[in-house]
Formats: C-alpha cells, structure tokens, sequence
C-alpha cells in the first residue's frame, strides 16, 4: 500500500512534530499524504532531524510542521492545478517544511522548475515567503541534453544557510514517459537551518527507488545514511 512507501527518521530530544491533517483531493489528483511520524516504513521520502538545538529558549507550542509530497512528474497538464491546491493547503496549515519528490525542469515537461513554480504559487496567493532549494539530475533522451531533470526539492519558512546533496547509486529502474524509456538516477539532498525553539538543524529528503529490486533500494540506504552521518558532523553556525 501507499502507506507502506515512506520513511521517516527523526532524530532529536524533546523535539515535537506536528501532523497536519490533510484536506487536499488526495484521491482525484493522487496526491502523497503529509505525514509526521516517528516510525520507520519501507523508505521514499526521508527526513532526518538532527542536531540538538543550542539555546534554552522553549519550543513552540505548535512544533515544526513537515509536509511531504510526490509532484508526480509525468503529470504534466494539470499540474499548475495541483500546485495551486497544495500552495493553498501550505498557507492554510502554516507548514515550515515542504519535502518535495519528482520536481522536474525541462523542455520535455513544459516548466523550468515546478520546486520553484510551487514557491510562487504561495508567494502570489497568500503574500507568504518561502526559500527553496532544489537537486535534480538529468535524464537522459536520445537526440536532446537537459529535456528533463528529476530529483527533490525543500521549502523552508527559515532562512536556509547551507545545502547539498548526493547522487545515490544507480538501479535497474526504468520508467516509459512520451514513449521514452528514462533510466533514473536518485540522490538524496540536505539543508541546514536555524529554527526558533530549535536551534540549528539539517533537513534531508530523497526519493528511493521505487521499481527496483530490494538489494538496490538497500544499498542506495546505506549510502543514505552514511552521508547523513557524515553531514551530521558539523559545528553549529552561531545565530
């Protein structure tokens, strides 16, 4: 099932995370659920919180809200639709963290970043400012270069002072879009931040392979989360 495909690690002491009840068309546009969960499920979408929070200032009383959702790549002519839908369900839920999978750019899907398209939508409708950053890898078609690049996004309500990412490693996954056969690359991206309460914190989100074999979508993991621990050594920026 659907429920099955996600993975959360949330790493932190005392740290609260709030669950936002979902009141999108989840069922006509196929959209992923938000979830705030401490339990690990069979990975696709990862977030890692780490680092302890450097200062004795209590935590907000409603914690950091975290959406996750799947933009769907190959859906291509509603998708302004479904990104004005979901810039609407960010403002409404005041959510801190979006986590976003399948963001594309290129020629082929008609958007030069639909991360970034996403940002816009809740900046014209709701005068709300949000950083984004993104890390796509390119696909690649015969007779073109960069017609489409794949791969993850974050928003972020905070001032974001650090990103990175790092290209997991390739599987036999495969997918037909517009009668091309795309062989897709994954990569798992980070950020880091100061949050109000929190302190300084690294947010990492990936999007495993899905049509793969289980030994592949392992060692894509292990690679996961030997970066996550080598990133998770850092000393904190000082606010």
């Amino acid at each position: 099932s659907n429920a099955t495909k996600h993975l959360y690690f949330i790493v932190k002491n005392g740290a609260k995370i709030m669950r936002i009840k979902s009141k999108l068309p989840l069922k006509l546009y196929n959209l992923s659920r938000s979830f705030y969960i401490i339990v690990i499920i069979l990975p696709l979408s990862l977030l890692v919180y780490c680092a302890a929070a450097q200062n004795s200032e209590a935590a907000a009383a409603d914690g950091i809200k975290i959406m996750s959702i799947n933009l769907l790549f190959s859906e291509i002519d509603d998708r302004n639709k479904r990104l004005k839908i979901i810039a609407d369900h960010v403002a409404e839920n005041d959510v801190d963290f979006v986590l976003l999978q399948e963001v594309v750019c290129g020629e082929l899907v008609k958007t030069d970043n639909s991360a970034k398209d996403l940002k816009e939508f809740v900046s014209e409708r709701h005068n709300l400012k949000y950083y984004v950053r993104t890390e796509t890898e390119s696909i690649p078609i015969p007779f073109g270069s960069d017609l489409l690049r794949v791969g993850n996004g974050i928003l972020s309500r905070n001032k974001i002072e650090y990103s990175d990412a790092k290209k997991l490693p390739k599987t036999s996954e495969s997918e037909v879009f517009n009668d091309y056969k795309l062989d897709f690359r994954r990569n798992v991206m980070m950020l880091r931040t100061t949050v109000n309460g929190y302190g300084p914190i690294h947010v990492y989100n990936t999007h495993l392979c899905a049509r793969c074999k289980i030994k592949e979508r392992e060692e894509q993991l292990d690679v996961l989360l030997k970066y996550v621990k080598k990133e998770g050594n850092y000393t904190p920026i000082s606010a």
